[in-house]
C-alpha cells in the first residue's frame, strides 16, 4: 500500500499541484499520506465533494446495481490485487446474475496483466476480444 502511495505521489503530484484544482486538495495530507485511503481522502474526496473515503467507496461501488446488469459483463480481478482485494468483491451477488462473468487470476496485481516485452498484447485485451466474440456468437444463435 505504501509503495503504491509513493508511486502515486511521484506521478500525480506534479500534474495536480500545477492544475487549477490545486487549491481544492489537502496538500499537507497528500504529503503525509501513507495509505491509498489517506491519499484518496486528500485528493479524490476533496476534488469531488465526498465527505470521506467511506462515502466515496459507497457511492462508486457497483454492488448496488449488480442485480440490474442485463448485458454480458466480464469482471477480471487478480488474487494479488492490492487495491481491489478478492475479499472485497461481491462474489455471491455476481454469481446470482447470469449476465456477469467473473475471472479471478492468481497474479495480475492492479491492472497488471501484461504479456511481457515491448509492444506485446495485453492478456486482458485478448481475453476481452474472446469474450465479446463469444457473446456475439451466443446472441446470433438465439436469433
Amino acid at each position: 500500500n505504501l509503495a503504491i502511495v509513493i508511486g502515486l505521489k511521484a506521478t500525480m503530484l506534479a500534474s495536480v499541484l500545477g492544475s487549477p484544482f490545486a487549491d481544492r486538495i489537502d496538500r499537507r495530507a497528500v504529503f503525509l499520506a501513507r495509505s491509498l485511503r489517506q491519499m484518496e481522502e486528500a485528493t479524490i474526496c476533496k476534488l469531488n465533494g465526498y465527505r470521506d473515503a467511506d462515502e466515496y467507496y459507497a457511492r462508486n461501488s457497483p454492488k448496488a446495481v449488480l442485480d440490474r446488469i442485463s448485458v454480458p459483463t466480464l469482471v477480471v480481478n487478480a488474487e494479488d490485487d492490492p487495491v481491489i482485494t478478492v475479499k472485497s468483491l461481491p462474489i455471491e451477488e455476481m454469481r446470482r446474475n447470469h449476465s456477469i462473468y467473473l475471472a479471478v487470476t492468481r497474479r495480475g496485481g492492479h491492472i497488471g496483466w501484461g504479456s511481457g516485452g515491448l509492444g506485446a498484447a495485453c492478456w486482458t485485451d485478448n481475453m476481452m476480444v474472446d469474450f465479446l466474440q463469444a457473446c456475439t456468437i451466443r446472441t446470433r444463435s438465439r436469433l
